[in-house]
């Protein structure tokens, strides 16, 4: 108990300290507040003036201390505290500055990812008549609104500023106001992310879908404006304005498109009409006076993949998608990996180039890897004892189907499970929410199912083999909803999207929790000393399935995740069919 208490105090065991690799590691005796929330770890650095050079910051003409605080998302993903009282400058001069250069005067501004409110004051320093912010963690408002509010000169209690505590997309479906300025800055819903972990992360803000609903909220004469990190982030961001524009009608963003950097980030404006010679010469004269390089203007064409990428006709951006190094296909809701740098094309391609996968890095290497080691432990502690226990092998070969029944429900039902949890942020609003739904459901009514499953015969072969098809049916149909069905709910409140959430998924996972327990009945008729194997079998292909169904997904898509699931339960039912035409007890 001593050498306990010794290592207790020395080691401090309690304490969570970022990985080496989060900006915050060498920053932790700085912070001067830490909380958490349902989101993320939350952590605010001491006072200190530094130049304003992050990603939405200035460009280095202008690296001139500033005074501020910075709030840090699980040791990552800064967004900054601006102290008032200071000359605001720098509020011409940041990148994000440069709609407000074409606005009309007294603009209505929509801001998705408030953070820290930097740019509600970049707003309201040009004129805006109205403010929506929106941010994703409600313990990031608390601190605008509460601990900090003063020290960043309240904006949030002008009664034209409005600061909603909501998921991006959540809102807009929710939303039917018009904007002069719709901005997004920087937004990251991969808090959770470190170098090559960023990747794994959904970014449904991100999608073509995504870029259809905010446009929806530009007015006539309005601008969209999306920053993100030059290079491919910001050619990805082009293409995934060009696949949604285009579905609204709009041929080509050559006309209405302008590109300003500060040499680390870019700033993507584009305009509700084509912009006029008048207009660009007010974004060239902004960009100027605030020193920032432009990357594309209508009229001035300039080298670089970017250029062409705005320039070019559908056709030829599909071209240099298709041979960029970097993943620059258009991101969808139903594959909505927006910070996977590299397709597996290109991983393949490059699989022996370590330096390649750094940079830009890849989720698909972590997921390898982690699916290897399941494989590898799922073969150690599943088919190496099958092999040695002699005496259980014997029966395995009578029971044939076991390995692929247990196998294939385990591996079927997280695949379900994990889409619908991913589908379900948008439906009802964050990461959260959708897991508590989601997970509700499928235990409340999956365990109803395998109540219910003590009714099936075993001595009917159609009524066994049923079952299993009519979760392949079930899972087809869920498909469908998630495929074409989803926007009519999004336009419902809160409450009813958790209600309906709740119905779709409901009768799903009635009849996936029948399979496991029908099969468990096969078994304890002649072989019950095999049911552990049926748990481990199980088990183990639910844990590779974890990883699995994140690799199809990010390469084709949730929906063909659940096409994967559906064949699994189809093997399943296949397998017990062969179980049931042998239903005599094993000797």
């Amino acid at each position: 108990f001593l050498a306990l208490a010794v290592f207790v105090h020395q080691a401090d065991p309690w304490t969570v300290h970022p990985p080496p690799s989060k900006p915050l590691r060498p920053l932790e005796s700085k912070v001067m507040h830490s909380q958490w929330s349902l989101h993320a770890r939350i952590d605010v650095l001491e006072t200190r003036r530094i130049p304003l050079n992050f990603g939405g910051g200035v460009s280095p003409p202008f690296f001139d201390p500033v005074a501020y605080r910075t709030i840090y998302m699980d040791g990552s993903n800064p967004s900054r505290l601006i102290e008032a009282g200071q000359d605001p400058w720098f509020l011409d001069k940041v990148v994000t500055a440069g709609p407000y250069a074409v606005a009309k005067p007294g603009p209505k501004v929509l801001i998705i990812g408030s953070g820290g409110g930097i740019d509600t004051l970049v707003a309201r320093h040009h004129g805006a008549s109205h403010v929506t912010a929106v941010e994703i963690n409600p313990k990031t408002v608390e601190l605008v609104t509460g601990r900090f509010a003063e020290y960043i000169g309240d904006p949030f209690s002008d009664p034209n500023v409005e600061l909603h505590a909501a998921e991006g997309r959540h809102f807009l479906t929710l939303d039917d106001g018009r904007y002069d300025v719709v901005r997004l800055t920087g937004v990251d819903t991969a808090a959770a992310g470190a170098s090559a972990g960023n990747a794994l992360d959904t970014a449904y803000i991100y999608t073509v879908e995504a870029i259809q609903e905010l446009w929806e909220h530009v007015a006539p004469g309005g601008v969209l404006g999306i920053h993100r990190a030059s290079g491919w982030q910001t050619r990805r961001v082009i293409a995934i304005l060009a696949a949604g524009l285009e579905a609204e009608g709009v041929p080509t963003l050559a006309d209405r498109t302008f590109v300003a950097t500060n040499e680390r980030w870019s700033d993507v404006i584009v305009g509700k009409e084509p912009f006029t010679r008048e207009q660009v010469a007010a974004l060239t004269a902004w960009a100027e006076s605030a020193k920032l390089p432009i990357y594309y203007d209508p009229f001035t064409p300039r080298p670089g993949e970017l250029d062409r990428m705005i320039r070019s006709s559908r056709e030829d951006r599909e071209r240099l998608i298709s041979v960029s190094a970097a993943n620059l296909e258009p991101t969808t809701d139903d594959s909505p990996f927006f910070f996977e740098a590299l397709s597996l094309r290109t991983l393949w391609k490059h699989w022996g180039k370590l330096d390649v996968l750094r940079t830009p890095n890849s989720g698909y290497l972590v997921l390898f890897l982690t699916l290897i080691q399941a494989a590898i432990l799922a073969a150690i502690f599943i088919v190496l004892p099958l092999i040695r226990l002699g005496g259980v092998r014997g029966r395995i070969a009578g029971r044939g189907w076991l390995i692929p029944y247990f196998s294939m429900l385990g591996l079927g039902f997280i695949l379900v499970e994990l889409v619908f949890i991913q589908k379900y942020m948008i439906v009802v609003g964050g990461p959260a929410r959708a897991m508590s739904v989601t997970l509700f459901t499928v235990l409340v009514f999956g365990g109803l199912g395998a109540y219910f499953s003590q009714r099936i015969d075993l001595a009917s072969r159609r009524a066994v083999v049923g079952t299993l098809w009519a979760v392949v049916v079930m899972v087809l149909l869920s498909l469908l909803f998630l495929r074409f069905g989803l926007a009519p709910v999004l336009g419902l409140g809160s409450a009813a999207r958790i209600a309906v959430g709740i119905a779709i998924l409901a009768p799903v996972s009635f009849s996936l929790g029948m399979p496991f327990p029908l099969g468990v009945r096969l078994l304890n008729r002649g072989s019950p000393d095999l049911v552990p194997w049926a748990w481990a079998c199980n088990g183990f292909l639910t844990v590779i399935g974890s990883v699995l169904c994140l690799i199809v997904s990010m390469a084709a898509g949730y929906t063909s995740a659940m096409l994967l699931a559906a064949v699994c339960y189809a093997i399943a039912a296949v397998a017990v069919g062969a179980a049931c035409r042998s239903a005599a007890p094993a000797p």
